[in-house]
């Protein structure tokens, strides 16, 4: 009896991880971090929802739910086959044994430095090196870049915080000099705060490149449906609506209004 207990379960299993490929509605889940993904008036909007949105309805593709969770537990909660997808995430290593990582990104960005515009000729960056003369500050939890991440550690003075609008509040106050911060998100979160003129960017120096992911559950999605999703993504990334939607990025509109 034990056996047909545990062939029925099994079965199960491999229809459940069989489900998104036969184009079953997903479960997502995402956290907020605008531009890419945040909540107004009850609804979630930004590039990376978008992008995703596009993608799967040209695979005939419906979504379930789209659930806004802390980072940490929408994560955990893909791998645990709870929901779906999750986005958006950088590919991280330790990652791929739970979740597939479609070979394509659905956006990417850059970590850039941010100082006081009034200390900018004072705190100029051109390399690492110069961030000794101040202080450093980063979001707990980030990776910037593996080798960045040393180089701060060991050489720099740093303070760390739960978010980024807490480092640009310190910043413009004068509690840290630096501030690396992915840079859409950066601007996004200035522009919010009224502190734009306050803040100077480099952007033409960055830290890294980052690209952002959906992350697939290796517990309840296919590797196909994985592949079929790429091959979407990147026919969607050669399309003019792709385009503008990474190009308004920075104005957060509506982005479900910017049309076919």
């Amino acid at each position: 009896m034990r056996w047909v207990v545990a062939l029925v379960f099994s079965l199960i299993l491999v229809a459940t991880a069989q489900a998104g490929a036969s184009g079953t509605a997903l479960r997502v889940a995402t956290d907020e971090w605008p531009p890419y993904e945040y909540t107004v008036n009850g609804k979630i909007e930004g590039v990376s929802v978008a992008i995703l949105k596009a993608v799967l309805d040209s695979m005939g593709v419906e979504i379930a739910s789209l659930s806004v969770y802390p980072w940490s537990r929408a994560v955990t909660m893909t791998e645990a086959g709870r929901t779906d997808v999750v986005f958006s995430g950088a590919h991280i290593r330790s990652r791929e044994e739970t979740l597939w990582y479609p070979q394509t990104p659905l956006v990417t960005s850059q970590w850039v430095v941010f100082v006081r515009a009034a200390d900018k000729e004072r705190l100029r960056f051109e390399s690492w090196a110069d961030m000794t003369k101040g202080r450093l500050g980063v979001v707990r939890g980030y990776r910037y870049d593996d080798d960045f991440d040393l180089f701060y550690k060991r050489h720099l003075d740093f303070e760390v915080v739960n978010e980024n609008r807490h480092n640009f509040l310190k910043l413009v106050s004068g509690r840290v000099d630096y501030v690396v911060a992915d840079h859409r998100n950066g601007l996004f979160l200035l522009r919010v705060m009224g502190l734009e003129d306050e803040v100077h960017v480099y952007a033409d120096r960055p830290i890294q490149e980052t690209r952002y992911y959906a992350m697939f559950s290796k517990r309840t999605i296919g590797q196909d449906f994985v592949a079929r999703f790429d091959a979407a993504l990147r026919a969607f990334q050669d399309s003019e609506r792709y385009r503008r939607l990474v190009r308004i990025a920075m104005n957060f509109p509506r982005f479900d209004a910017v049309g076919p």
